[in-house]
């Protein structure tokens, strides 16, 4: 609670014939707060007002004191009835002053309500009634309610509204983090206080704060604030994020929801190849995509460092089981060795199945039809055939 200091003068004369009593004519002369001329207040503060009443006595025998009524209104008027006065006080001025009186300071707190309402920002009156011997005197001068006020935005500069609003984080891995930054203003025509941010709810423990507002901001100002999410479990997660402040009202706190999704990781199992030739092979493999749309392929090459891929069939997978998943290689050289894997990533994560290695068939020998048979038994019988001519004797007929 602040504390403002008002130094307010009434200067009281009063002009009159030996026959006639004291008047009082109160007159402000100065005053402001903290000796800094400003005059904006908030409700429920505390201030210190000093009053000082002079007089010209036309009665030596007349030492009686004087009162001096101090309130504040909506109103200024020397006629102010009762519901327009808040939080009145009277101070008594000794009597038997000439000239320049004492100073009598009086306490005052403004209340934070009028006429069973909260103050609303706007001009208000600090009224000295002195009260004398021929009658009243009226003196004010106005000041200003300034009433804080609070609003929330979120990224992109849209304003939240308190008790309904739900800023998302968005998907992110188990474990990994998403961040959003919030800024506080303050709209009224007063100071915002005690700012002060927390978090609660079923999964606050998610959430963190980065960074933190400034606790307090002058009207018009505005201050920063960093939230974190890193989930600690798949699914959503959900918390509640409240602001208290010097705000009066259903804005203290001011509260909106929380909210981002924690995706598990996909799992992925490579199994045996099959329909293996001198050329082709299907490569063959499971995934789970544990409730995360996950996309999947295989990876293959002369060694475990892979360098080639191929997308899979599927391609892509959902769901909480295993799923079957396969990709046919072709072009290949015969009689080698080929390791390969099936890999699967989603936005938890980019996860591999283990290595595993297969041989193509050796590559076939041509074997000769039964018609080239037949062309070779010919050729080597027409061989034979000249031969036995070269070394065989040819009997005389």
């Amino acid at each position: 609670m602040h504390r403002f200091i008002i130094c307010g003068l009434v200067l009281l004369t009063a002009w009159a014939s030996p026959l006639r009593a004291t008047v009082l004519i109160p007159t402000i002369e100065s005053w402001g707060i903290n000796g800094s001329g400003s005059q904006v207040y908030l409700p429920g503060s505390s201030i210190s007002i000093s009053v000082s009443v002079s007089a010209t006595r036309t009665d030596p025998a007349n030492n009686n004191s004087q009162v001096v009524n101090i309130y504040v209104s909506k109103v200024n008027n020397s006629i102010i009835s009762p519901a327009a006065k808040i939080g009145m006080v009277t101070c008594s001025i000794p009597g038997g002053n000439i000239g320049g009186g004492p100073v009598v300071t009086q306490p005052f707190t403004l209340p934070t309500t009028f006429g069973g309402t909260s103050f609303t920002a706007g001009t208000y009156y600090i009224v000295f009634s002195a009260v004398g011997s021929a009658g009243s005197s009226v003196e004010s001068s106005s000041f200003t309610i300034g009433v804080p006020d609070i609003s929330l935005q979120s990224p992109g500069g849209t304003n939240l509204t308190n008790g309904s609003s739900t800023v998302s984080f968005g998907d992110t891995a188990v474990g990994q983090k998403l961040s959003v930054d919030f800024v506080i203003q303050n709209p009224g025509s007063g100071s915002l206080t005690n700012i002060n941010p927390t978090l609660s709810g079923a999964n606050a423990a998610d959430f963190s704060f980065t960074s933190l507002p400034a606790t307090s901001l002058t009207p018009g100002s505005t201050t920063s604030f960093r939230v974190q999410f890193s989930p600690s479990a798949a699914g959503v997660r959900s918390a509640s994020l409240s602001i208290g402040s010097s705000v009066t009202g259903s804005k203290n706190p001011f509260v909106v929801a929380l909210s981002g999704t924690g995706d598990a990781s996909p799992t992925a199992t490579t199994e045996v190849a099959t329909n293996v030739t001198d050329t082709s092979a299907v490569l063959n493999g499971t995934v789970n995509a544990n409730g995360t749309a996950t996309t999947t392929s295989f990876e293959y090459g002369a060694t475990s460092s892979y360098g080639s891929s191929i997308s899979s069939v599927p391609s892509s997978v959902t769901g909480t089981t295993a799923t079957a998943v396969a990709a046919t290689l072709t072009g290949l050289t015969p009689n080698t060795v080929l390791h390969y894997r099936v890999d699967a990533a989603s936005n938890g994560g980019m996860v591999s199945g283990t290595d595993q290695v297969l041989t193509t068939l050796p590559g076939t020998t041509d074997v000769p039809t039964l018609s080239e048979w037949g062309m070779v038994a010919l050729t080597v019988l027409m061989l034979l055939a000249g031969s036995s001519r070269l070394f065989w004797p040819v009997k005389n007929q």
